[in-house]
């Protein structure tokens, strides 16, 4: 049996090479994309991680929620929102209005910083 790192190795390289990881490592991403790819990634290892891990040096969901969370605290107001209310959408339940959801998401940071 192969070891673990030289097992998957093929497969990483592949999964490397693939257009969105490439442009991501290259740091070409907006931060839509990027709140898009972190929340995506959230919702694989929420599914996993309510299954139970062999070891919790393997949770993924806090830091990943912590990314999220430093970089909706990063953006203006002013920038794309659809990134940023979608990722917010994961921790505060929005309503439809963006008007609402904008007072949410002030309110939802402003809390943060004073926890």
């Amino acid at each position: 049996m192969l070891p673990l790192k030289e097992a998957t190795s093929i497969k990483h390289k592949v999964a490397e090479r693939m257009p969105f990881n490439a442009r991501m490592f290259s740091g070409l991403l907006s931060k839509d994309e990027y709140l898009f790819h972190l929340n995506q990634q959230l919702q694989i290892f929420r599914a996993i991680e309510s299954k139970g891990l062999p070891h919790s040096s393997l949770k993924r969901t806090e830091n990943l929620q912590a990314d999220i969370i430093l970089i909706l605290q990063n953006i203006s107001t002013n920038a794309g929102c659809a990134g940023w209310l979608y990722a917010l959408s994961l921790f505060v339940p929005l309503p439809c209005s963006l008007a609402d959801s904008v007072i949410r998401v002030h309110n939802f940071l402003f809390n943060l910083s004073f926890r």
